[in-house]
């Protein structure tokens, strides 16, 4: 029997059902002892349009941001690797040599190659120790999760007052930086293969291939090199190779006999103050060399990769662990997908808050997850997805050259429902607006931009806008909220506006920032716990005031040190409802640049 089009759908949904989910192929032969003319690929694309094949065998395909591995100072953190080297063994005074471990200081990339016989902890321990000693322990010690790293040299590390910490299993990348150092130490040996006529040794090279990696500049630091960034100066061995004067014989000063007078304690102070600036110079460049190169890789991977994009209201798949007890007492972790709704989207940090019914407790629950664990309802729906966040990647090089205006009416539009992206601003304000639902950030962002924009040339033109994304950005530790104030620093403005978002609270409100007042003003129109009031004002002090002192005079910034600041709750209107906190917050900032308020402000 030939199968006719309209009822191709049925037909695969009958099949599917009696073999209890079979894939496309399997049901091609199913299906070929009662129809004809129904190829494999028909089937396959009456599979993506269902939502029982997705369930059954949910496809999560998204890649979540790298969040590159940190470090501030030298000695913070190391990573430590083995290198199989069975293929080349190397023989020393009877000893035969199969391993290379790499340790690599995270912050200042200087590394520390020792070769091992054998992958037993006990040899691994005893390297580490040696390097160590000498060297002195890091905080953290992260490795993989080989068993090598067990045993003796957990023993060690608590010893020497170590955290060890092990990387996610079958994800190199959390070692990424060692895994690099790798690559390059490696083409020296290599190198050494390739040119010289007799055998290479690579345990009598070992040390050599350690120096030259260590004195090379790397782009991540700024193209210091990790000699300068670990020691905190430059070295003499280029230094001496370069010098071209007249080769003279080595002389030994007389005792007491040098250039420089240390017998004077204000000179020794001086010569050991300009030799610490300079190691804080040389650290400070590396570190934002270090951080510049990590968001630009995290940028170039979402290029490379984006994950798709949800919205507030959609219901999707959802992966979510589950812990079960197994007959020997050992907790195994497994995994199960259920449907949600999004609830919360976080477009920056690619995490959204859903709502899903617990497929263990059968509880309503609402939990923050990585776009990762999401996935649509069906695959061509994701497919889709997949699309056109691939398609939005030109559209966005393109709108930097145009104006900023259009990326801030796309992101209000690109959280709304499908069937109002494609109306005009008025209608997609007055659709959020009357539907009833809590301002997102994206909207509140458009309002402050609007604001900011129509009050720019006018008598109040020294407030600033902040934006939704600040004081979050403040929990990075480095300058990334500069992008979201503006690009004065705070001491150009008299009075800085900043929506606050509490995700846990679910909450909004207005904070603003008095220069001429040297005080901090929390506009409410709800209650929050004191607590809640005193972490986020401790923050903004603590990360923000703090830092923009530093641009200050040393005279000026002791005046606006962050403990010189008040902190009060004006009295304020208060809301009916538990949905309106983001429609006071704007209100609020209206009304306080009127005349009127004004003048409140500053009394």
């Amino acid at each position: 029997m030939v199968a006719r089009k309209s009822e191709i759908a049925q037909i695969v949904d009958r099949a599917y059902q009696e073999t209890k989910g079979e894939v496309a192929r399997k049901l091609k032969v199913h299906t070929s002892h009662y129809y004809s003319g129904l190829s494999r690929n028909a089937i396959q694309k009456k599979l993506n349009v269902m939502k029982k094949p997705q369930k059954l065998r949910p496809l999560f395909e998204n890649k979540a941001p790298l969040r590159p591995i940190k470090a501030c100072r030298v000695q913070e953190r190391h990573q430590v690797d083995l290198v199989s080297m069975a293929s080349m063994p190397a023989t020393i005074d009877g000893d035969t040599y199969k391993y290379i471990m790499s340790v690599i200081d995270i912050f200042s990339r200087f590394v520390f190659l020792r070769p091992l016989q054998t992958k037993e902890s006990s040899e691994v321990a005893e390297n580490l120790l040696d390097i160590y000693n000498e060297h002195g322990p890091p905080e953290i010690l992260q490795s993989d999760q080989g068993t090598e790293f067990k045993g003796v040299v957990k023993a060690i590390c608590e010893a020497l007052n170590v955290r060890i910490i092990k990387s996610a299993a079958y994800s190199p990348q959390t070692q990424g930086k060692d895994e690099r150092s790798h690559r390059t130490w490696k083409e020296k040996i290599k190198f050494d293969m390739i040119n010289c006529e007799n055998d290479v040794n690579w345990v009598e090279n070992l040390p050599e291939y350690q120096k030259i990696y260590n004195e090379s500049p790397h782009r991540s630091l700024g193209f210091l090199t990790p000699f300068e960034v670990y020691f905190g100066r430059t070295s003499n061995r280029p230094r001496n190779k370069l010098f071209l004067a007249e080769k003279r014989d080595f002389e030994v000063p007389e005792e007491n006999v040098d250039e420089a007078n240390y017998d004077n304690p204000t000179e020794l102070e001086e010569e050991l103050n300009n030799l610490a600036i300079e190691r804080d110079v040389l650290r400070k460049k590396a570190l934002n060399a270090s951080n510049n190169a990590a968001r630009k890789m995290v940028k170039r991977e979402l290029k490379r990769q984006p994950p798709s994009l949800y919205y507030k209201g959609d219901a999707v798949l959802v992966r979510i662990p589950i812990s079960k007890k197994s007959v020997k007492g050992k907790k195994t972790s497994l995994q199960s997908s259920c449907e949600g709704r999004i609830i919360d989207a976080d477009h920056n940090l690619h995490k959204y808050n859903i709502e899903f019914n617990d497929p263990v407790t059968s509880e309503n629950k609402k939990a923050w997850f990585k776009v990762d664990d999401i996935t649509s309802l069906t695959k061509e729906e994701e497919n889709k997805r997949q699309q056109i966040a691939k398609e939005k990647i030109p559209q966005k090089r393109k709108r930097q050259a145009g104006s900023e205006s259009n990326t801030e009416v796309d992101q209000v539009r690109g959280t709304l429902p499908k069937a109002i992206r494609k109306e005009s601003i008025l209608d997609a304000s007055i659709h959020q607006v009357i539907s009833g639902e809590k301002l997102n950030g994206d909207t509140i962002n458009f309002y402050f931009h609007y604001l900011r924009k129509k009050y720019a040339t006018s008598e109040v033109n020294t407030i600033g806008f902040g934006s939704t994304y600040f004081y979050p950005s403040l929990e990075r530790g480095d300058d990334a909220y500069r992008k979201y104030i503006g690009k004065k620093s705070l001491w150009e403005y008299e009075n800085v506006m900043i929506p606050v978002h509490l995700p846990r609270e679910e909450h909004w409100f207005l904070l603003v920032i008095s220069i001429i007042n040297l005080c901090l003003y929390v506009y409410d129109s709800a209650s929050c716990h004191v607590h809640t009031y005193k972490t986020v004002l401790d923050t903004i002090k603590n990360k923000f005031i703090r830092k923009e002192c530093e641009l200050l005079p040393p005279e000026e910034s002791e005046l606006f040190q962050e403990s010189n600041w008040d902190e009060e709750l004006p009295k304020c209107p208060k809301q009916m409802n538990k949905t309106d906190y983001g429609v006071f917050t704007c209100l609020f900032a209206k009304h306080l640049i009127s005349e009127e308020a004004s003048v409140a402000m500053t009394t």
